[in-house]
């Protein structure tokens, strides 16, 4: 759905689990960064 490119890699994707102030961490199989509105779509499955 969104290649290679917006696939995020588990070594960066730690400091996308965490919120700004640093209390909250969260976790995820997978992190992707869909480029357009139409590769957000088929990630979230409209």
């Amino acid at each position: 759905m969104v290649g290679e490119v917006g696939v995020v890699p588990a070594a960066e994707a730690a400091p996308l689990l965490r919120d700004y102030r640093g209390i909250y961490q969260g976790q995820a199989a997978l992190v992707v960064q869909p480029a357009t509105t139409r590769e957000c779509a088929g990630v979230i499955g409209i």
